[in-house]
């Protein structure tokens, strides 16, 4: 898999990157209460909160409800009691409680450590391939054996999407359970590359023959946060011109 160009308005590399999510940092990226989000309630959170959009003009923008949804990694808000889609273009970064979140071609991304000349970021996505071998009422449809699962299972219940969020909040527990997949990823100078030794090593964007060098000598652990965000220092000093 080679390495994905994030689209250039939503490079984190920068003056103006930079000043944003060393502001947001102060709040914490890592603790986050446990809410499990289902099939009537696709959101990381349990209950839309108040949260802070802040857009490449340096604009920033205050919401008293805010939340991620799952089945698009797109973020919604709420208004006049009707919950609403943000516009993603607009969209550069976000804090919602103690996470600070990416917008990376249009998907809001965690960012768990920001490092000089990058970032290490969570990706959540529904698990389509878990979700159709799933017996949870439409896991033996034929839809659910498409790679359109997400969207056409989960269609009805974009968290009420362009609804009351009373009568999506009614249902939020009746649901069934999300399969989720968490993919960790490097932002190394604007461009998104996947925590992976074998797909680094693959990348072209990198000195192939340095970066061999750097896995030889150093045993990154790729479960350590600390390791990941000396990896996106060391992946800056090594870019192919």
């Amino acid at each position: 898999m080679t390495a994905i160009i994030i689209d250039t308005t939503m490079k984190i590399i920068g003056t103006l990157a930079a000043a944003v999510l060393s502001l947001f940092m102060q709040y914490g990226t890592s603790v986050e209460t446990r809410f499990d989000p289902t099939t009537t309630w696709p959101y990381i959170y349990e209950d839309f909160s108040p949260g802070s959009v802040f857009a490449e003009n340096g604009n920033t923008i205050e919401y008293n409800l805010l939340n991620v949804n799952l089945v698009n990694n797109t973020l919604h808000y709420v208004k006049d009691g009707i919950i609403m889609q943000v516009d993603m273009k607009t969209v550069y970064v976000v804090r919602i409680k103690e996470q600070v979140y990416l917008n990376v071609q249009g998907e809001l991304m965690e960012v768990i450590n920001e490092t000089e000349n990058g970032a290490v970021v969570l990706h959540k996505e529904i698990d389509k391939d878990k979700m159709s071998r799933a017996n949870i009422g439409y896991g033996t449809s034929p839809v659910a054996s498409t790679q359109n699962i997400g969207l056409f299972a989960l269609e009805g219940s974009l968290g009420g999407l362009n609804k009351s969020l009373s009568a999506s909040e009614k249902d939020k527990f009746s649901g069934d359970n999300l399969e989720l997949k968490k993919t960790t990823y490097l932002v190394v100078d604007g461009l998104l590359v996947p925590a992976n030794k074998k797909e680094i090593l693959s990348d072209g964007r990198f000195d192939t023959k340095q970066t061999e060098n750097f896995f030889k000598t150093h045993k990154v652990k790729w479960n350590k946060t600390e390791d990941l965000s000396s990896l996106v220092e060391f992946l800056h000093t090594v870019k192919a011109n």
